[in-house]
């Protein structure tokens, strides 16, 4: 019999020992769940963060596209196109008029017409004779490629260069994607006067084609690389030589017309050196 107990301890004591290996085996499991469902939580978080970004983007785009419409619906009702056929349409009453009425009106009525194509014509001038190309400046994501007016001639301290090579920079950049920045829309700079529409560039290089009075030291033909800086050249920053700091500073591009047209005209005083290679 105690030969047969001792037979049972030993038994009982190897299931405790299976119990106990089982249980360690299902506490592994259990953490391995655990573990399993914090990476699916994570996942979960991952999915309702990229979800969110995803949502972001499209409102972006959305807005994105909703100004481009309002670009296109600001531009095309004033398009030349649409203006001739308004001034056709002028034409054809004013022609029916003078079918139909004695011929003591028909005079007065012809100069309708010709009253109404004048703003047009003029426009159709200006392109033939003094007109270049600019990428002109509107505002955010609006840059137009535009027919505008030629600098006109060089005043005294001014040389009119013919721009060769326009670098866009950043600050170009930001101000198409997020502007206006340093671009002013409401009041003009007190140094050029100027705000927007307005051409940007000021990484800008090119060849004199004319000098102003009261200039020295350059002809025509010079090739120049203007300094963009506006300054006004009467603060304490500027008497000590300290232009980059002046209490008005301003930019080629942002605060007057700069290099993304065929033609500009520089200040050799307020834009401090023009650095010259010889032609």
């Amino acid at each position: 019999c105690n030969e047969e107990d001792r037979t049972c301890n030993e038994e009982d004591r190897t299931c405790n020992e299976e119990d106990r290996t089982c249980n360690e085996e299902d506490r592994a499991c259990n953490e391995e769940d655990r573990t399993c469902n914090e990476e699916d939580r994570t996942c979960n978080e991952e999915d309702r963060t990229c979800n969110e970004e995803d949502r972001a983007c499209n409102e972006e785009d959305r807005a994105c596209n909703e100004e481009d419409r309002a670009v296109k619906i600001r531009v095309f009702p004033n398009s030349q196109s649409q203006l001739c056929r308004l001034h056709l349409g002028h034409l054809l009453v004013a022609l029916i008029f003078v079918v139909c009425s004695s011929p003591c009106w028909r005079g007065l009525i012809l100069l309708y017409p010709v009253a109404a194509w004048l703003p047009l014509l003029g426009n159709v001038v200006g392109y033939i004779g003094g007109a270049m190309k600019a990428a002109v400046w509107h505002g955010r994501r609006n840059v137009r490629i535009e027919d505008i007016a030629e600098p006109s001639a060089p005043g005294p301290g001014e040389v009119q260069m013919k721009v060769d090579w326009c670098g866009i920079c950043g600050t170009d950049l930001h101000e198409y994607a997020a502007g206006p920045i340093f671009t002013r829309v409401n009041t003009p700079h007190p140094l050029s006067g100027r705000l927007a529409p307005l051409t940007p560039g000021h990484e800008v290089a090119g060849t004199i084609v004319a000098v102003g009075p009261d200039v020295a030291g350059f002809v025509v033909g010079d090739r120049v690389s203007p300094n963009p800086l506006l300054r006004c050249g009467t603060c304490a920053y500027c008497r000590r030589g300290l232009p980059h700091l002046c209490a008005q500073i301003g930019f080629l591009g942002c605060h007057a017309d700069g290099g993304f047209g065929e033609y500009i005209n520089i200040n050799k005083e307020r834009h401090v050196k023009i650095l010259v290679s010889p032609s």
